[in-house]
């Protein structure tokens, strides 16, 4: 496919196959209450449960972090949620699906997105006329539409849904819509060391085969951060910290070399108030420098990777993206190994963020050289005023709204969702249910969001 050749030109793998320690989404502030460290790791890359301070419920829940995304999230919520008439698994929603699109449109905005961080990386994930172009991805899904713009379409996935007998229209689903897979917790710390010497690369191995088999991207998620530890992590003495953040970033990013397009290299490191750097392990030991160390160490480990700086809550203008502002421009500034930022984007579809700040934050980062993309997309309904039809109907309006920041800028490479179905959502985990954040509902009907998508990768 001539997609993959392009990407095979750049030094990318194509066939190679968080994260969101949130607080402070929309202009409305919308915090909540942080969980203590997490520790993720069962030998299947199921998290382990842990006990963390939690908006609902008390009780200990699998990795409690915000990145909770349960392996498998609670199933006894079986009631439709939002379904829309006509909508099928294997495309959008039936306003979507009755829409001609206008082919000429098609040819609007395609290329890829620059990378170049260091005067001698090219073009990150330009897939020219792409599966679209040749059939593969048909622009009446999203991961179609994004490709006419030389985007992707990507999503946070679960281990135990990849193929699985028991819940089929996951994988139905994913590979219809999506283009680009993100691995919860597959390839954190938790999972990929739970126990010091001993690595646990498989589950995040099945990620990169089922991508392999699909025609699919992965970015690997997430090398350092606060959260997702193991107990013998943070009782390192001061003087092994540096060390042991060295070692797990070579052994890691050199276990996937070629096979992932990019890496969230540091996550979250900036505090919610954007006043300074987040208490972590790192920090406490190592200083501020522990990033531009970790970029380093990930830039030795794999020359081709795309290298990323991800958080929450600094979509819009604000002090906390200044701050992610200040940091990345300065490290760049240095000549540290840095291509991305990571923007979160969990709304809270009553309070989203102004989009014309979003705009304006994008550009900035942008004209730093940097690629950005939307990395954990939900957008929260249940607090929108109104009917049922009515929440569904903002939801659509916000996920167009979004996605088409993203769509009317080359160097957006992409925008995933955490996650796929109403089903299977850490949102659920952390504020009850009834919020209804993401693109399919709880039996894999297309929800109004998804012609909402395509509509914004299309440009209408």
């Amino acid at each position: 496919m001539r997609w993959a050749a392009a990407l095979a030109g750049l030094g990318l793998a194509a066939f190679t196959g968080c994260s969101s320690d949130e607080a402070g989404h929309g202009a409305a502030g919308d915090a909540h209450a942080k969980s203590s460290p997490a520790v993720d790791g069962g030998v299947d890359g199921s998290p382990r449960a842990e006990t963390g301070t939690k908006d609902a419920p008390s009780e200990a829940v699998p990795d409690a972090s915000d990145d909770a995304r349960s392996e498998v999230a609670p199933d006894a919520r079986e009631e439709d949620v939002g379904r829309t008439d006509a909508a099928d698994v294997g495309g959008p929603s039936a306003d979507a699906a009755s829409d001609t699109r206008d082919t000429d449109a098609r040819d609007a905005g395609s290329g890829g997105a620059d990378g170049a961080s260091d005067g001698n990386r090219g073009d990150v994930g330009d897939s020219g006329d792409g599966p679209s172009g040749d059939g593969g991805r048909p622009i009446d899904t999203m991961a179609g539409a994004a490709l006419t713009r030389g985007h992707h379409m990507g999503a946070a996935v679960q281990t135990a849904l990849l193929d699985s007998t028991t819940e089929p229209l996951f994988t139905t689903v994913l590979t219809t819509h999506y283009d680009l897979l993100v691995a919860e917790y597959q390839m954190k710390w938790g999972t990929t060391q739970a126990t010091r010497g001993t690595f646990n690369f498989a589950p995040g191995d099945q990620i990169i085969a089922f991508a392999s088999r699909h025609g699919m991207l992965v970015k690997g998620h997430t090398l350092v951060w606060h959260q997702s530890l193991p107990a013998w992590v943070t009782a390192l003495a001061a003087a092994e910290v540096g060390a042991v953040l060295d070692a797990q970033i070579a052994a890691v990013v050199g276990h996937w070399k070629g096979k992932l397009f990019a890496w969230d290299v540091v996550n979250e490191a900036i505090t919610d108030d954007g006043a300074g750097y987040r208490n972590s392990i790192w920090f406490q030991h190592l200083g501020a420098a522990f990033i531009e160390r970790s970029f380093r160490a990930a830039r030795a480990a794999d020359p081709s990777a795309h290298l990323i700086y991800n958080d929450y809550g600094a979509e819009a203008l604000n002090a906390k993206s200044n701050r992610v502002y200040t940091l990345v421009r300065d490290l760049k500034n240095a000549g540290v190994p840095i291509d991305g930022v990571g923007l979160q984007f969990h709304v809270n579809g009553a309070a989203p963020p102004a989009l014309a700040d979003v705009a304006t934050n994008l550009d900035r980062l942008i004209a730093l050289g940097l690629t950005v993309n939307f990395s954990e997309i939900d957008i929260r309904v249940a607090d929108v005023p109104g009917t049922q039809a009515e929440k569904l109907a903002r939801q659509r309006t916000l996920y167009h709204d979004v996605i088409a920041l993203c769509a009317a800028r080359p160097k957006c490479h992409s925008a995933s969702t955490w996650g796929i179905t109403d089903k299977h959502t850490w949102i659920d985990m952390q504020y009850g249910a009834g919020h209804m954040p993401l693109p399919f509902d709880v039996n894999y009907a297309a929800k109004p969001a998804v012609a909402g998508v395509i509509d914004a990768w299309l440009g209408k």
